[in-house]
């Protein structure tokens, strides 16, 4: 970035290059709180790891779309949280984040063995 004051460069700064996914996880005895934001303009796969079983089932609640979006009366619903039920978890498996999304992913671990 530039400034110029009457015409003569005055300044110039870098801008910081950000990665374009952040990731948390987060869990209970019960959950597995998986939250991110994907601040690119493509789909980018999370490749996800765990180190239990969890449920094949989980929920997903997530808020995409342009990043300018704005609601208004004529379009209330242009941002908002949308959630849904996914399927395809287990201790390894990949979700596909949306451009321009933040995400949190509610995964339910399997009970142990003898419980």
């Amino acid at each position: 970035m530039k400034l110029y004051a009457d015409g003569a460069l005055i300044h110039e700064v870098g801008l910081p290059d950000f990665a374009a996914m952040k990731t948390v996880v987060t869990e209970t005895e019960t959950e597995i709180l998986i939250k991110g934001v994907n601040m690119g303009a493509e789909k980018i796969p999370l490749h996800i790891l765990l180190d239990c079983g969890v449920e094949r089932c989980f929920r997903e609640e997530r808020i995409d779309g342009d990043p300018d979006a704005e609601n208004d009366f004529v379009h209330p619903d242009r941002v908002g949280i949308r959630t849904a039920t996914c399927f395809g978890a287990g201790r390894s498996f990949v979700y596909e984040a949306e451009p321009h999304s933040v995400y949190v992913l509610t995964l339910t671990k399997k009970a142990e063995e003898g419980d």
